[in-house]
């Protein structure tokens, strides 16, 4: 038995008791699916496990309690899945305002976290031409270390 074969036997179980408590009455419950949702995000899981999980918290996005679905969106930050972002799309215009100011931030982060790949060959590119205009070889290990921090603090900013 190998290990992959253990390990998506484990998120079985798992989405079994998510399952379970996003199904149950007690909004206490939902919480609580929705945090072992997003432990299970976390664990770097196969495609249908995200599928199945994103699913679950797209229907947890409509508990009539405010705290749940604003519960769901920092879960559904934990995935670049489409239908996430569609959730949290759609949370950004929830009735309460705690929820859309969650679901606004998310928004946001989503948009940093998970770039384009014409984003990052634009950092590459910015990189390599800032080096290259530079001009390093014969630099002190102090520069080449000032300019990869100067880099570096560009990209955090974006």
């Amino acid at each position: 038995m190998g290990t992959k074969h253990l390990k998506e036997r484990d998120h079985d179980q798992d989405l079994r008791r998510i399952d379970a408590a996003a199904s149950a009455t007690s909004w206490e419950e939902h919480l609580s699916a929705i945090e072992m949702a997003q432990a299970l995000l976390r664990d770097l899981p196969t495609e249908r496990t995200v599928e199945h999980l994103v699913e679950v918290l797209d229907r947890l996005a409509f508990d009539q309690k405010w705290e749940v679905r604003k519960a769901v969106v920092p879960a559904l930050v934990e995935t670049d899945h489409p239908a996430a972002r569609n959730v949290v799309e759609r949370l950004t215009q929830d009735e309460n305002q705690w929820v859309r100011q969650a679901a606004e931030r998310a928004k946001r982060k989503l948009s940093r976290v998970t770039t384009p790949a014409e984003k990052r060959d634009k950092r590459a590119q910015y990189a390599f031409d800032l080096i290259k205009d530079l001009d390093l070889r014969g630099e002190s290990p102090e520069r080449i270390y000032d300019v990869a921090l100067h880099i570096a603090e560009k990209f955090y900013e974006e």
